[in-house]
């Protein structure tokens, strides 16, 4: 948004990976990590989720 209009939109990859307004190139270079910003365009790597921490059977208090 640049005073209160929006300047851009469109699915996060594309915006984040290509942005085509200068407020939104100006704010992605401040908050973003450049090797991230390079990422975008590449497919995603799958990967599994994190397993869930496991508690002692008998650790009825932690629930």
């Amino acid at each position: 948004m640049d005073g209160g209009v929006v300047v851009e939109q469109g699915p996060p990859r594309e915006v984040l990976g290509a942005p085509q307004h200068e407020r939104t190139r100006s704010f992605l270079s401040r908050v973003l990590d450049p090797t991230h910003v390079a990422q975008l365009g590449q497919p995603d790597q799958a990967s599994e989720p994190p397993e869930p921490p496991r508690l002692p059977a008998d650790d009825r208090h932690n629930l």
